[in-house]
């Protein structure tokens, strides 16, 4: 048996990584092509709020490396990615526009789809919710920006 007879199939993502530093770069992260949570393959939400603390991924010299989640501010994919937002039979119960002010300085501004029960669909409530990360969709990308990185949320 080979190390390839073992693997597990996955579903690579291009990512842009914008770190507490200031640094950026490119990488490629590998979601598995089954979620252990519902049928089809790992999203991007399941991948960034994982309990872990470095997430594996691959440069763009295809070498491996790891990324210490606590320093990611935001991560961008492109909209194609697979989130938990766009399972079957999940319906955003709001929509709202947001420019989330990020402590590097940058600006994410894009749509947030709560998927919180009408009742607690406030935007702050959706921030305030246990997941590390929040998706913001744009008109070609989608970002997870990382709670504690956002200075000021503008509705």
């Amino acid at each position: 048996m080979t190390d390839d007879d073992i693997r597990v199939p996955t579903v690579p993502v291009d990512i842009e990584f914008l770190l507490s530093d200031g640094a950026s770069f490119r990488a490629t992260i590998h979601l598995s092509s089954m979620s252990p949570f519902h049928d089809g393959s790992e999203t991007l939400d399941e991948f960034f709020n994982a309990p872990r603390l470095f997430l594996p991924v691959h440069g763009e010299d295809g070498r491996p490396a790891l990324v210490g989640r606590q320093a990611i501010v935001a991560a961008k994919a492109p909209r194609s990615a697979p989130l938990i937002s766009r399972l079957p039979g999940r319906v955003p119960e709001a929509i709202y526009f947001l420019k989330l002010h990020l402590e590097t300085g940058q600006i994410l501004e894009g749509t947030l789809l709560a998927s919180l029960p009408s009742v607690s669909s406030r935007v702050s409530d959706a921030f305030n919710q246990s997941e590390e990360f929040v998706p913001i969709e744009g008109a070609e990308w989608v970002a997870f920006a990382r709670k504690e990185r956002i200075t000021r949320i503008e509705i």
